[in-house]
């Protein structure tokens, strides 16, 4: 017969080597680090930077201390997960949720941008871009072309839909195939726009001015396979910081968020709703609190419709 000490001493073992790798001490530091895979080393320019933060402020009692640290990663992304994964040079990174990244990776199912990237936005030419003035329903979205990535969920959610897409390696070269004119316009997060701005050319471009193409398209954090501990104490530290309503108070002072909402009137426009093939997991998309604008009932049926199934459609 076991002896229940034994079993409650193992179990607190367990517990204790999870709670350690919720933050690791790196050489060099004196205070326990959280490294995160970011387009930019600036933290005040990182709107995931200031929400771990939060994270781990809301942890601090239960997990210790630990401070976030920003990593550029400027080598592809499915270079950053294997490096993820083997516990090197990163600990978390956002990701727009996929099957295959919740299968190699364990995934923090929170909303990161609260909706932001699934407010898809058209960046056209600004000299001679095609009219869409006059689209009021997705069956009108099949009249036009849509630059994507290669490897964006957006591929799978557009040609589900019936639309026509063109791929590009990456956003510096959709730009200049959208300039070339080999589609009629790119599809980015409403927030992505902004920050395009800064980081690729794009002269003789311009957000459309009326449209938003909206899909659950929810980031989430991911850590490594099996870092239960870090996964758990990021988990903890969001659910808090919505309970209290700081993370209201984020999201609504966050410099990138208030230019997304204001420049792109995001509120004001024309909203098409579209389905999400790919989104087979539980993604709150039913819970309004976690989203800027509440999914409506079309889209909620149709995403829990795919979920209960576990089954992908089949992508036209």
């Amino acid at each position: 017969m076991q002896n229940p000490l034994l079993v409650l001493f193992f179990l607190a073992c367990i517990a204790c080597a999870d709670m350690a790798k919720a933050c690791d001490l790196q050489q060099g530091s004196s205070i326990p680090q959280l490294r995160i895979a970011s387009r930019s080393a600036n933290p005040g320019e990182s709107y995931i930077y200031q929400l771990l933060n939060l994270a781990l402020q809301k942890t601090r009692k239960d997990f210790g201390p630990c401070e976030a640290k920003l990593i550029e990663a400027t080598i592809p992304r499915s270079r950053v997960q294997l490096k993820l994964n083997r516990g090197e040079e990163y600990d978390v990174i956002p990701l727009t949720v996929s099957r295959e990244r919740d299968t190699s990776l364990l995934p923090v199912p929170f909303p990161v941008y609260r909706g932001l990237m699934g407010y898809r936005i058209l960046v056209v030419r600004s000299n001679s871009s095609p009219d869409f003035s006059q689209v009021n329903s997705a069956a009108d979205l099949a009249d036009f072309s849509y630059g994507v990535g290669e490897t964006w969920v957006d591929n799978h959610v557009l040609s589900f839909n019936g639309l026509n897409t063109v791929k590009g390696l990456n956003t510096a070269a959709l730009y200049e195939m959208l300039k070339l004119k080999r589609f009629d316009a790119l599809i980015r997060g409403s927030h992505e726009v902004i920050s395009d701005k800064k980081r690729v050319s794009h002269e003789n471009t311009s957000a459309e001015e009326k449209l938003v193409i909206a899909y659950p398209l929810p980031v989430n954090f991911y850590v490594r396979r099996g870092n239960t501990g870090l996964a758990n104490r990021l988990h903890t530290g969001f659910e808090r910081a919505y309970n209290d309503g700081s993370i209201d108070t984020h999201f609504d002072n966050n410099p990138l968020v208030k230019q997304t909402i204001e420049e792109m009137h995001l509120l004001k426009r024309k909203f098409i709703y579209l389905c999400n093939p790919t989104l087979l997991r539980d993604a709150a998309i039913d819970s309004d609190k976690y989203w800027l604008i509440p999914w409506p009932k079309e889209i909620k049926d149709c995403q829990n419709k795919f979920i209960a199934s576990l089954t992908p459609p089949s992508i036209k």
